[in-house]
């Protein structure tokens, strides 16, 4: 278990170490490595320019979701894979194993976690999923905690109304679960 961190300027090569990395690894374990990004588009540059490097993004970024399905599919074979880190946080643990883990733009890796355990959660959107606003919580993490342990079950219930709502309802259940796995 080591961690290895390389800075280096924009145009200095860092994709193809990445790339190069990957594959060492990879011929070394007999493992499978995934290169985070924080752009799409850096995800989709590696992808072009690296043989046998598979690119994965969320749902909406594809025309229908048998493409996605294939998508995913291949990236579970897939040595190396490359998708952001938003797909990573929700999505990473579909797709299997992997021996290695290669941070692209890591100083911003901080920052990606912190976004996405942190949500905002209003009334209108409760509302649309139609559930109530907890009343009395105010800062008291264990009636959020309560709250959260009694609205799960009842938001996994609900049949979303478009594409845009099931990825925000999944969102909202994901942080509610990390919320109380975490103990708040």
């Amino acid at each position: 278990e080591r961690v290895v961190g390389i800075a280096a300027a924009t145009g200095s090569g860092k994709s193809l170490g990445a790339y190069l990395l990957a594959s060492i690894n990879n011929d070394i374990t007999g493992g499978r490595t995934v290169i985070l990004t924080v752009r799409k588009g850096l995800s989709r540059q590696y992808a072009n320019d690296f043989p046998g490097m598979v690119e994965v993004m969320g749902i909406r970024n594809y025309r229908n979701v048998s493409e996605y399905q294939q998508a995913v599919g291949e990236a579970r074979e897939a040595r190396i894979v490359v998708t952001n880190y938003a797909y990573w946080l929700v999505a990473g643990q579909g797709l299997g194993k992997f021996s290695a883990l290669i941070l692209d733009e890591g100083t911003q890796s901080f920052d990606q976690l912190s976004n996405f355990l942190s949500f905002t959660l209003t009334p209108a959107v409760l509302r649309r999923f139609g559930q109530p606003w907890p009343a009395g919580c105010g800062n008291d993490v264990d009636r959020w905690r309560a709250w959260a342990a009694a609205t799960l079950p009842l938001l996994e219930k609900v049949d979303p109304f478009s594409p845009e709502d099931e990825d925000e309802l999944a969102g909202i259940m994901s942080r509610l679960r990390a919320f109380l796995k975490t103990g708040g």
